[in-house]
């Protein structure tokens, strides 16, 4: 099956992970002209070195997204909508997670450091709840860590025992290479942090399976957010996220971490129509979708069961527990073993 690489956007290979990966870090072996922009990909790995490791030197990050969600879903309810801002006929319900900062790459994509950036949006969602942001200070992490940080990070989470078997794997070293990460490294370096994650695994070969991982992360964000009926703006009893209180959020719900062959994107909310079907909303790391977010356009940020970025054989999904924290020292070196659960309709409520 087919992959579209992240950084030019082409269709790419046989499906192989391995070739999508050799294809995009070839963008950044020699100058290349992407999209208009000439990246000089030597010059610019040699700068991040000169910057401290791996630093991004471009790195942005735009604040509170959700409320800049939520603020599409308003504009796209009334009549003076234009072009591809009105909302989808037929929606009925929307849930959305908490309030996150989307961490993006340069202008052209790395490519390798998806994981990276949807880690940190992850974690920009979790210092935002008083309870857990504590708890990470605490393990000595006392704002979202720059790319190199969290290198260092999961290179500490391996040392402590954690997923140990996938650390001997990637030779347990990470600090200065432009090594992938994905969904373990992700767990393995919460879960070393004190916050419950937990994977779940969805063989995709079909649309059958990709509805029941839609499904799956429907019910996430509705359980999360707990609430029977939607009336925007109204709702204040009926539910905890930000849609069903109009912009504000009762309490955190966490984004999800959604990793395929190749790529890996952050999941911040779940739509349902009136036929029964859903759609998620994702955030990616690239320009390109930060910049349809930034002008209110959530088409591109919507994917349904039928959408290209769906159609792959596999996913994993990194997700936070209802009690985020660990609570006693067995629940965490029982969590030092680093194992997906098998994907079933339906969520944890832990």
């Amino acid at each position: 099956m087919s992959q579209e690489c992240p950084v030019c956007l082409r269709v790419i290979g046989d499906g192989s992970s391995e070739i999508l990966q050799a294809h995009v870090e070839a963008h950044f072996a020699e100058n290349e002209d992407i999209n208009g922009v000439v990246v000089d990909g030597g010059a610019l790995f040699e700068e991040q070195t000169l910057r401290g490791g791996l630093a991004d030197a471009a790195e942005e990050v735009t604040l509170k997204v959700m409320t800049k969600v939520f603020s599409a879903y308003r504009h796209g309810s009334g009549s003076g909508s234009g072009a591809g801002r009105r909302n989808p006929a037929g929606l009925r319900k929307v849930h959305l997670a908490s309030e996150v900062d989307h961490y993006s790459t340069s202008s052209w994509g790395h490519g390798w450091d998806c994981g990276y950036k949807n880690l940190q949006t992850m974690l920009s969602a979790l210092f935002n709840s008083q309870r857990v942001a504590s708890a990470l200070r605490q393990a000595g992490v006392h704002d979202v860590p720059p790319l190199p940080a969290l290198q260092h990070l999961i290179e500490q989470a391996w040392q402590m025992g954690f997923d140990v078997e996938n650390a001997r794997q990637m030779g347990s070293n990470l600090q200065g290479e432009t090594t992938w990460i994905g969904a373990c490294e992700v767990a393995a370096v919460l879960r070393s942090l004190g916050v419950r994650a937990g994977i779940v695994d969805f063989e995709t070969p079909d649309r059958a399976s990709r509805e029941s991982m839609v499904t799956w992360i429907y019910n996430y964000f509705a359980e999360r957010c707990g609430a029977k009926a939607i009336i925007p703006g109204i709702s204040s009893k009926l539910g905890k996220c930000g849609y069903c209180r109009g912009g504000t959020w009762k309490e955190m719900i966490p984004p999800l971490f959604l990793q395929y062959p190749g790529h890996s994107i952050t999941v911040v909310g779940a739509e349902k129509y009136a036929d029964g079907s859903k759609a998620i909303l994702i955030l990616d790391v690239t320009k390109q979708a930060l910049f349809k977010l930034q002008h209110m356009l959530l088409t591109d940020c919507r994917l349904s069961v039928g959408s290209a970025g769906l159609l792959q054989p596999r996913f994993q999904i990194v997700y936070i527990g209802q009690n985020a924290l660990y609570e006693t020292a067995e629940e965490v070196e029982a969590a030092k073993l680093v194992i997906s659960e098998p994907a079933i309709v339906g969520t944890r409520r832990r």
